[in-house]
Formats: structure tokens, sequence, C-alpha cells
């Protein structure tokens, strides 16, 4: 728990800060820059997808691993502004953070780790801007310091990769195991009888996908219907 309680950004701040570091990241996930990543977000699934099919229907696929675990990973590192060898680092580090197994040394080092990733990012970042969000946190910075701390900076990204990644893994997990569990509810679905944005809005209701932090919240799914 010390990965995420020694944070210093929104998840852990209170009035004043906690809206001002809201605001920064607000910025940064404005309707416009929303629909920038949809040919991203569609590369992405087409290339897992595409995977996925080379399977035998025989075959035995882990979709977490192979699908509900890459796609958000994947884009949320993009928009951060990560290489495809930071995103590969970081991911560890991140999986390890919702660990309630490790050992507070483990935690303490994992958490130092993560810093001087993060560290390093920020420099090439700063010697060379971009369209992310970590170029935008940085501009906000040098156009007033007093705005974001360079702390604050380093875990408000963090916020971002394992928040915005996290749940939606979670989001997938629940969905695709409610729908394979219910494939009356599926059928509804597929046919286009119930549009998918319902499947979206039961799935929230009924699950959370980051109730508890860090929590692993067995799926109810007696009441789950589309």
């Amino acid at each position: 728990m010390i990965s995420w309680i020694a944070m210093d950004n929104m998840v852990t701040a209170h009035g004043k800060d906690h809206v001002r570091l809201r605001r920064l990241v607000g910025k940064a996930f404005t309707p416009k820059r929303s629909r920038a990543f949809l040919p991203r977000i569609e590369e992405l699934t087409e290339e897992l997808l595409s995977g996925l099919a080379q399977e035998g229907p025989s075959d035995v696929v882990d979709l977490r691993a192979r699908f509900a675990y890459p796609l958000p990973a994947r884009l949320v590192a993009d928009m951060i502004g990560m290489s495809e060898k930071e995103r590969a680092a970081t991911a560890q580090v991140v999986d390890m953070m919702v660990d309630t197994t490790i050992s507070p040394e483990q935690a303490g080092s994992i958490l130092a780790g993560w810093r001087g990733a993060m560290a390093e990012l920020i420099e090439r970042k700063r010697l060379d801007r971009g369209e992310d969000i970590t170029s935008d946190l940085i501009a906000a910075q040098d156009e007033d310091g007093s705005r974001l701390s360079d702390q604050e900076l380093t875990d408000t990204i963090f916020a971002i990769l394992g928040a915005g990644s996290e749940t939606t893994i979670n989001f997938f997990d629940n969905a695709i195991t409610a729908l394979l569990s219910h494939p009356e509810q599926l059928s509804l679905v597929t046919s286009g009888e119930v549009p998918w944005q319902a499947v979206v809005d039961e799935t929230l209701r009924v699950q959370s996908p980051l109730a508890h932090l860090p929590c692993d919240t067995p799926w109810r799914t007696s009441s789950w219907t589309v």
C-alpha cells in the first residue's frame, strides 16, 4: 500500500490541491484529445484480435493476457508518451504496486524505482516534446512552477498510467466474464437486440472496475442483465 499512499497526486490530495491537480489532468482528456485516439484504439484492437484469430477452435486462450490487459496498457502508455521499452518496464512495476503480498522493503524499492524511471521519461520529454500528456504537464509546470511540483508531476503520471489502465483492464475482465457466463445475454447483444452501451452501463453498475484499492473482489453475477 505504501506505493499508493506515498504518492503525491490527485488520488492522495485534498481540497484545493486536489482541484488544482485534477484540472491540470482534465485538460489532457478533452473530447477533442479523446477523439484523436480513436484510430489508435482501432489499430490496437484489430492487432490483438488478429492475433487471437490465429488460435484454433479447441485452443484455450487467456483473454486477460491477450486482450484485456495489453489494449488499455498500451493505449495509456501512448497517451503518456512512453516508448515501447519504457512501457514494458513500467508495466511490471505497476503490477507489483497492486500486489498485496510484497514486503514493506520491496514496496519502498518499487516506489523508488518507479520515480527514477519517471524522472528519465520526464527529462526525455523536456528535450523532445510531443502530443502527449507528459508534455502537456511539463508545459504547465514551465508556465507556472507553483501549479505542479516535480514530485507531483512524477506521481501524476503514475496515477494516469495506473488508474487509466487498471480500471479498463478490470472492466474488460468483468464484462467478458459476465457475457460468457450468461450466454442468453450475450445473444441479445450480438443479435443487435440490446446495444453494447447497455453492456457498458450494466457492467459498471454491477461490478466497479476498481471498487477498492488494491483489492480483488469476486464477480457478482446473480443480478447481471442487459
